[in-house]
């Protein structure tokens, strides 16, 4: 992958992973160092973040990413680095 084609999906993907922190916890802002779970996810929440992002994505996020990258910052850091591996999608 050519760095250009890189940064447009980190773009993309970027601004998905925000987009949907933000719809699934219904915030009206980022609060990019708060966890998911000061910000009231559950794990059912955290489900529906990580299927989400997968359909979006086209890649496999497990849960638990969600409670090892608990704040959005980390998480969506995590999720990129997912989104910019060459390799099969799902």
């Amino acid at each position: 992958m050519s760095n250009s084609s890189a940064r447009g999906v980190g773009s993309h993907a970027h601004r998905i992973v925000t987009d949907q922190w933000r719809d699934i916890l219904q915030l009206d802002d980022d609060y990019e160092d708060y966890t998911f779970y000061e910000l009231g996810g559950t794990s059912l929440t955290a489900a529906q973040l990580v299927l989400a992002l997968g359909r979006e994505l086209g890649r496999r996020i497990s849960v638990q990413a969600v409670a090892d990258n608990p704040t959005l910052r980390e998480f969506r850091a995590h999720v990129l680095t997912i989104a910019a591996e060459e390799g099969p999608t799902v």
